[in-house]
């Protein structure tokens, strides 16, 4: 047989249906085997009918590095771009990326103009001209490519690489609309940086951006969120951010839901509040101070007087922050989180940000990069949990590109302007077991696990899930084995396609998303110590 017929032949295209368009991803097995013969296998039951959240994307941010990378040698950054987006395969058959399916894309602060932001990596440009009265329009093309040709490079690689999904968010208002001129707070500046009487300007600022791009760039945004942890101070020179009390923040969701409302050519719905902490959606920052917080209740309830239900769509977002370990809140807080959103079932959670961030019990905090199994694992657990309990449609990372030493990063890169080296890491293959399987318009379908163990103890353990597509032909098993032993699965085959064929992928240390053996459901497989095996179940 001809070696490319082969290659075709031997090539599994898996399709599912989400918002009308046609969407797949290729799927080769691998020769590393985890086909095992063993009595003791858990037996994994997954039940198609039963549908739990629908699964939006997996996406991650350009902020801020994305301007200075996107500048390199275009085969660098075709080079990362694929890491990120890419559903294609490498000549032998090993995913060439991860396939995240949105792409969170900054509108500045025009941080970069008065250098108040110590970090010229972590500034950000604006669209203004230089009087700083009016955007660049219609000259959007001439006057901006200097300032954000980086971030525009990585917005139309993602496109080109079949990402369809696109959010535009600020960190802060354009630092012409903040009290002390910077993209950061003050201890004078009150409960906001805003000056007061620029909601609507802010708002137009933000319209006006998405506009630009659109139309430059043919990319549409699906969402804009305008606010971004609003509970925290951010006095600090760090980076951009800006404060913000629950009836601010009403306000700024009323009025740019209004104008969008208003005209034609943005059509995309409000993402907040970008809440840093779970904790803050169901209760008060500060027990003596009522104006941060409660978001759930705050925003949702009827009699609330910061009621903005029909402004953000009956959706919410946060990040995952904080709560990473067992002992500060990875099951409990969640747990908590989801009793109150339980309230409003017609809400819909999305979770927009994480990082392994700040010194925590479990031994190693977010300073240093680790490129290791270990923060892979760690990652792998919290988005576990925040699919599994929280019941997130959506999951994105913090940094897509990272020139720092600290495990905020997927793909990292010196910190270098023009050209550079860059090298992936561990926690790029592990969210992969999630986003590139795990596509737009599929569901997390019921598992049962025949060794009794509750997903909510299984955080040192084993953990698993399962996730289906609309026609209930295909589906993909995601095991995340924290442990330090093997453990062994099979698959019941009730629910399943009949004469299935399962495909595992591997992240662990010693295989990047690495295809394995195919089998079928009359086979058990073995899971390695500290390892995230992705399994592939779909009709022949």
């Amino acid at each position: 047989m001809d070696l490319g017929l082969k290659k075709i032949l031997s090539t599994v295209l898996l399709f599912c249906i989400s918002g009308g368009a046609l969407s797949y991803v290729e799927v080769r097995p691998g020769s590393r085997n985890l086909i095992t013969k063993t009595d003791k296998s858990v037996k994994i039951s997954i039940d198609t009918s039963k549908k739990h959240q629908k699964i939006t994307s997996f996406g991650a941010s350009d902020c801020w590095t994305a301007q200075m990378v996107g500048q390199w040698p275009k085969e660098k950054t075709d080079a990362i771009a694929d890491m990120l987006f890419s559903a294609s395969l490498k000549e032998d058959g090993s995913p060439k990326g991860i396939g995240l399916s949105s792409w969170r894309f900054n509108i500045g602060a025009g941080s970069d103009i008065n250098d108040k932001i110590t970090d010229p990596w972590r500034q950000s440009s604006w669209l203004f001209n230089e009087a700083k009265d009016d955007i660049y329009m219609p000259e959007f093309e001439k006057e901006t490519r200097p300032r954000i040709k980086g971030q525009r490079t990585f917005l139309r690689a993602a496109r080109e690489r079949g990402v369809e999904e696109f959010t535009a968010f600020t960190i802060s208002p354009p630092i012409n609309m903040t009290k002390n001129g910077r993209g950061f707070c003050s201890k004078d500046v009150g409960s906001t940086n805003l000056q007061e009487g620029k909601t609507g300007e802010f708002c137009d600022y933000i319209i006006d951006s998405v506009r630009a791009l659109q139309s430059a760039d043919d990319v549409e945004f699906d969402f804009i969120s305008p606010i971004n942890e609003p509970e925290w101070d951010w006095n600090k020179r760090s980076q951009e951010g800006c404060r913000y009390n629950n009836s601010q923040m009403s306000e700024i969701a009323k009025t740019l839901h209004g104008k969008i409302e208003n005209q034609e050519s943005v059509n995309a719905r409000l993402l907040m509040p970008e809440s840093g902490h779970l904790k803050s959606f169901y209760d008060w920052q500060d027990s003596s101070d009522k104006s941060k917080g409660k978001y759930i209740e705050q925003f949702f309830e009827k009699s609330s007087d910061n009621y903005s239900g029909k402004a953000l769509s009956n959706l919410l977002c946060g990040h995952s922050y904080f709560l990473d370990d067992p002992s500060e809140g990875l099951v409990d807080a969640r747990v908590k989180f989801r009793k109150a959103l339980d309230k409003y079932p017609e809400l819909d959670y999305r979770h927009t940000e994480y990082c392994i961030l700040g010194k925590t019990d479990h031994g190693f905090g977010g300073n240093g990069r680790d490129l290791s199994i270990t923060s892979a694992l760690f990652i792998a657990r919290v988005i576990h949990y925040d699919l599994t309990i929280v019941e997130a449609c959506g999951w994105d990372w913090w940094l897509g590109i990272s020139p720092h030493d600290y495990k905020d990063g997927l793909v990292y890169t010196t910190k270098t302007i023009k050209d550079g080296r860059y090298n992936d890491s561990k926690m790029l293959w592990a969210m992969g077991n999630f986003s590139r399987f795990i596509r737009p318009g599929m569901y997390r379908a019921e598992l049962e696990r025949s060794d009794g163990v509750q997903n909510e103890n299984a955080f040192e353990g084993l953990m698993a899930s399962a996730y289906a597509g609309n026609n209930e032909k295909i589906a993909a098993a995601v095991f995340v084995n924290y442990s330090g032993k093997s453990e062994s699965v099979s698959f019941e085959k009730d629910g399943l396609p009949e004469d299935a064929r399962v495909v595992p992928y591997i992240t662990d240390s010693a295989s990047d998303l690495a295809p394995c053996k195919a089998g079928s459901l009359d086979n058990s497989f073995k899971i390695p110590a500290k390892s995230i095996v992705t399994f592939v179940i779909q009709a022949k």
